[in-house]
């Protein structure tokens, strides 16, 4: 009596290893998508945190005038490529549409940060905006 010890064919093997070598390229590509898709968040976190950031310095300053700049010399040196462009624009109270609610001797300002994030990616811009009212002086 013959036994005979049957193993795949090089047929059957060839066609489970193209499946196997498929589900890990996916993998691996999704994988890399993931870090990718991270380290964009991790950069949109950060650049609004240094626009709040910025925007506390603004909104904490008594006057604020169309020329004045904040300056942050640790962001900068933290992370490299960052930019913040400041801007104030006092729009008055006539451009607003809830000027008939406002009191008196009242300014209304546009308070503007936007970070400009370069590296080998490109550039970004992250905006931050928001309107301050104040009782002139």
């Amino acid at each position: 009596m013959c036994s005979r010890n049957r193993g795949f064919t090089l047929l059957e093997v060839i066609v489970a290893l193209m499946i196997i070598s498929t589900v890990m390229v996916s993998l691996i590509s999704l994988n890399i998508q993931n870090i990718q898709l991270h380290e964009a968040a991790r950069e949109n976190t950060i650049a609004y945190m240094i626009a709040e950031e910025y925007m506390e310095k603004l909104i904490a300053q008594q006057t604020i005038d169309e020329n004045f700049e904040v300056k942050d010399e640790e962001v900068e040196e933290q992370y490299p490529g960052v930019e913040v462009e400041t801007k104030v624009e006092d729009i008055g109270t006539q451009d607003v549409a809830w000027a008939a609610f406002l009191p008196e001797n009242t300014e209304v300002k546009i308070l503007r940060v936007v970070v400009h994030w370069k590296d080998e990616n490109g550039e970004r811009t992250y905006p931050l905006e928001t309107y301050i009212v104040r009782k002139m002086q």
